[in-house]
């Protein structure tokens, strides 16, 4: 899936992929993931033009001077795509990191949002987020073996096992990492954003009043169910869905995010 090159203020080249026409919606994807992971749960003939900025390091887009990377520059170069498109105000979302980069953007730019997405969230608010300490286990890995053996080494790894046993789809994704064409850099980028914390917190959020879709499911052990609930709890006006794993059905899972995005971005018209 390719997309249109954006040059930033920096010189950074940002790959953006849009899909459908209407009112702007800027959907991100996780971490390692590309524009495809949110597109695939995107409602068809919905009446809203979905806008995937890849985020820096992924898909096509360039990582930049490693100096200048982490989270937030992540979420100061989507409100720089918003800037070179011409949008002035968006429903924002995001998928695992897509969630907290559309979270921390709401905070920083309430005026540009008009909506939120928040879909299985891996950060937890205003505080370290273990879960997410296996990819600095697959970083490692990746510095230190070849694809192939570094791939089988992670296989053999406590905590992966332990992952693999509550969520498949989690194991397959961990493991697809080492798919990526530059390990060194896939490397780089899963340590530093592992390491983050979000601005996020729980009482900055409650200031929040847009309208909020907020989407998790169960068996996922790298996006705990428990994450979305607190993060709905603190949003002043949000619907909160719980829809089935990828482990349990695939199928399922697309198919139940797109009616519940569907329902919500309807409404919004």
């Amino acid at each position: 899936m390719s997309g249109r090159p954006l040059q930033l203020d920096g010189g950074v080249m940002i790959s953006v992929i849009e899909h459908g026409r209407g009112a702007p919606f800027f959907f991100q994807h996780g971490l390692g993931g590309t524009a495809s992971q949110p597109l695939e749960v995107v409602p068809a003939n919905v009446g809203f033009r979905c806008i995937v900025a890849e985020s820096r390091g992924h898909g096509d887009s360039a990582l930049g001077p490693r100096s200048a990377f982490g989270f937030s520059a992540l979420v100061d170069d989507l409100a720089a795509v918003f800037v070179r498109l011409g949008i002035d105000r968006a429903v924002v979302g995001g998928i695992s990191m897509g969630a907290a980069i559309a979270l921390d953007f709401a905070l920083r730019w309430p005026e540009r949002v008009r909506a939120l997405v928040i879909a299985r969230p891996g950060f937890a608010l205003g505080r370290p987020s273990p879960n997410l300490g296996v990819f600095n286990r697959v970083a490692d890995l990746m510095r230190s073996f070849p694809a192939d053996e570094a791939r089988e080494r992670l296989q053999c790894d406590e905590e992966f096992r332990a992952i693999e046993s509550v969520s498949a789809d989690n194991a397959q994704s961990l493991l697809g990492q080492f798919d990526a064409p530059d390990l060194q850099m896939r490397s780089f980028v899963l340590d530093s954003i592992a390491a983050s914390r979000p601005s996020a917190s729980p009482g900055d959020i409650e200031h929040l009043d847009c309208p909020a879709l907020v989407i998790g499911n169960n068996e996922d052990a790298i996006h705990p169910l428990a994450y979305a609930y607190e993060i709905a709890s603190h949003l002043a006006n949000v619907r909160f869905r719980q829809i089935t794993s990828k482990s349990i059905s695939r199928e399922r899972y697309v198919h139940e995010f797109r009616e519940n995005l569907r329902v919500f971005l309807e409404d919004l018209e």
